[in-house]
């Protein structure tokens, strides 16, 4: 499954920043926004470890499969739960028509909330515990590599239904072509409780061609890191 237009963390960009938000400073202040809603874009939320961000996915690729210890740092309820409140804050501060199209690709626009909702999702993903064992899926997934005694299709198992289903029914996760391919998996696996509402439209269209994103070369695009920045990306998208 991928997460629309996430582009990869540039390692640099990393090391050169500074602690706010998730362990560092995203420079919204580069975005065309409101004051209101880049103050709360800046606001800082220490409940959550930098791991989280730092394992976020990128554009056309799988999650990352995490260690134990990795997993101790992301999976805290009361990070959930602050992302949560923040993105409903965000939500609220973020309401002026410059709000509303400050996040764009090309033609398309993604919502304010686009890295929080970006989060939320990696951590439902991340934290997600298989139904029947309670471990988490990436631990869960490394024993049955090493041993695994059931007759059941791997592929029928809850740590890989599960995962899928808590992305399609995110808006910002969904994908028609992944709902088709669920919908015939689970029909093949006779599996059940995995359905979901279809999420509303994530992102929005846009008849404002003006500017780099005029060119198929170039996009104009929130980063994993936040900002919004003029990119090359031949060999990268």
């Amino acid at each position: 499954m991928k997460i629309l237009l996430a582009i990869p963390v540039v390692a640099s960009f990393l090391q050169a920043a500074v602690g706010q938000q998730l362990g560092w400073v995203y420079p919204y202040d580069s975005m065309a926004l409101s004051e209101k809603c880049l103050s709360m874009l800046n606001t800082t939320i220490p409940a959550c470890s930098p791991a989280l961000m730092e394992n976020a996915p990128g554009p056309q690729i799988m999650y990352d499969i995490l260690d134990s210890e990795t997993l101790s740092k992301v999976c805290h309820e009361r990070c959930y739960t602050s992302l949560k409140e923040f993105r409903a804050k965000v939500v609220s501060a973020c309401n002026t028509e410059m709000d509303a199209v400050a996040f764009k690709h090309k033609n398309t626009i993604f919502p304010p909330t686009y890295m929080v909702d970006l989060l939320l999702l990696s951590y439902e993903v991340y934290c997600y515990q298989d139904r029947d064992t309670g471990k988490f899926c990436d631990l869960q997934l490394a024993e049955w590599r090493n041993h695994r005694e059931s007759d059941n299709p791997l592929r029928c198992e809850d740590c890989l239904l599960g995962p899928q289903r808590v992305q399609l029914q995110a808006p910002i996760g969904y994908d028609q072509d992944d709902a088709d391919k669920f919908h015939d998996l689970t029909s093949s696996c006779s599996a059940t409780g995995y359905e979901y509402a279809t999420p509303t439209q994530y992102a929005t269209g846009s008849t404002d061609c003006s500017g780099p994103g005029d060119h198929d070369d170039y996009v104009v695009v929130p980063r994993l890191c936040g900002c919004t920045s003029t990119t090359s990306t031949s060999g990268m998208i």
